[in-house]
């Protein structure tokens, strides 16, 4: 098992509280009663209530701690067996160097983001996860590990996670107006490589030079067609081409 690289001092009775870009980890007793109207939540409260996966990542992207819905995705049977782990392990080396890129991106930004993953594991199963990540900040200005949740469209509901997470006072945590990196058409939710492969087939790119343009392989492209055809209920290309063009006129 690898070890975390100076994991913060965390304790799953700590209480979340937005900091700065980021959320800060406060201990029970150092919160001021005047100051915080809404104490917030603690880990244990999130991690023993959500339905979604709900996960802490040290520097390096390895598992400091995480839900049970997590330990199912990761395909771990316990805690201990997951912990010093890297969530993308069993993923595909292009998948893995993309939801590692997310997350450096917001280690060295210092600021929240919410991105659209698009997991494709190395048995060939893949899924759409939503995935909110913060810096966690120690001190005042230093990132010492990441806090995120995630939701797995499809498989977990969007909107009794929203929900969810509005009652825990989450949302608190985001910026007034949430940049959903995707797109939804009349209630179908497409993910940003999804809207991106369907916008150059739409202009008449195959699926080799979809591939060359967004720097994926010409399976990955597959991968992502056939969702959409899935999600938009055709069966080929032109009859997907057609519904989208209809759908966006």
């Amino acid at each position: 098992m690898k070890n975390t690289e100076n994991p913060p001092n965390i304790s799953r009775e700590m209480i979340i509280q937005r900091f700065s870009t980021g959320v800060k980890l406060v201990s029970q007793e150092n919160v001021h009663p005047m100051r915080y109207l809404y104490k917030g939540p603690t880990l244990s409260d999130l991690f023993s209530q959500s339905h979604f996966n709900v996960f802490l990542l040290d520097k390096n992207s390895l598992l400091i701690d995480g839900n049970e819905p997590t330990l199912e995705l990761l395909g771990h049977n316990s805690l201990n067996e997951a912990i010093g782990k890297a969530p993308f392990e069993s993923m595909t080396h292009e998948c893995a160097c993309e939801l590692r890129a997310n997350d450096c991106e917001v280690l060295t930004k210092k600021n929240f983001k919410i991105f659209d993953e698009d997991v494709l594991r190395q048995d060939g199963a893949i899924f759409q996860s939503l995935t909110f990540i913060f810096p966690l900040f120690e001190g005042t200005n230093e990132v010492s590990a990441l806090f995120g949740f995630s939701v797995i469209l499809n498989k977990q509901s969007l909107s009794m996670a929203m929900n969810h997470i509005a009652q825990f006072r989450l949302l608190d945590l985001l910026a007034p107006s949430m940049n959903i990196p995707g797109i939804e058409i009349e209630n179908i939710y497409l993910s940003r490589r999804e809207k991106e492969c369907l916008q150059f087939l739409i202009r008449g790119k195959n699926t080799r030079e979809v591939a060359q343009i967004l720097g994926l392989s010409k399976r990955t492209v597959e991968h992502y067609l056939e969702n959409i055809k899935n999600k938009m209920s055709v069966n080929t290309k032109s009859e997907l081409i057609e519904k989208a063009i209809n759908l966006l006129l």
